[in-house]
């Protein structure tokens, strides 16, 4: 496509049906260890966005837009068949050998999500807060992970974090999906940030007590 002509926008097949709570491409080397054809230019064409409607979806725009997922978020037994999925919120992407996604969702179950074998689990549930009334507005419990990412060590480990309106920044060990250390923060007061305090922690420490 010539730099000065206008793309065309076009819709995917299978969008969500709620609204988008996140959007990325996964890099390039995705496409290969998932065995899908490429770009001549190996930029990414993978989409995944998760959103308010509680799935995660992986689009191939190289392919005209391919579904290549669409899962939801697994249930508790004890749910009944009825209960609409917890939306999702956020989500992280994990490139080793294989393609993993982590999801946050707003209940504050933490999702493990396998790519390749599109196998998905609950990993974690973020810590229930101790405040956040006005997250029952949004039809929610007081539980909710917000955002999530992934951190690397110093030392060549790899953590999770997530936070949520608990007002704590909790840390996971991704290779046994068990909690290492909450952070605990300031009390949340809305659910819209606009300015405020921040707080920094240095996650390159490897002795987590001294945080």
């Amino acid at each position: 496509m010539d730099q000065s002509e206008t793309p065309h926008p076009r819709s995917l097949p299978s969008p969500p049906t709620d609204g988008i709570t996140s959007l990325s491409y996964l890099p390039s080397t995705a496409s290969l260890l998932l065995g899908l054809e490429s770009s001549q230019n190996n930029r990414p064409t993978l989409l995944l966005s998760t959103s308010w409607d509680g799935r995660i979806r992986l689009h191939d725009t190289f392919q005209q837009g391919k579904i290549i997922a669409n899962v939801s978020v697994p249930r508790d037994d004890a749910e009944a068949p009825t209960v609409a999925p917890s939306p999702v919120l956020d989500h992280c992407v994990v490139i080793r050998s294989d393609v993993t996604v982590y999801a946050s969702c707003l209940d504050g179950r933490i999702v493990r999500y396998d790519v390749r074998s599109n196998g998905a689990r609950v990993a974690a549930n973020h810590p229930s807060p101790s405040h956040a009334p006005a997250l029952k507005e949004l039809g929610g419990t007081e539980t909710g992970a917000k955002c999530i990412c992934t951190v690397a060590g110093t030392d060549g480990s790899e953590w999770l974090v997530t936070g949520g309106w608990d007002g704590r920044a909790v840390v996971w060990d991704m290779g046994g999906d068990t909690l290492v250390k909450a952070l605990e923060g300031e009390q949340v007061l809305g659910l819209i940030p606009s300015g405020g305090r921040r707080h920094t922690y240095n996650l390159r420490l490897r002795n987590f007590q001294a945080l």
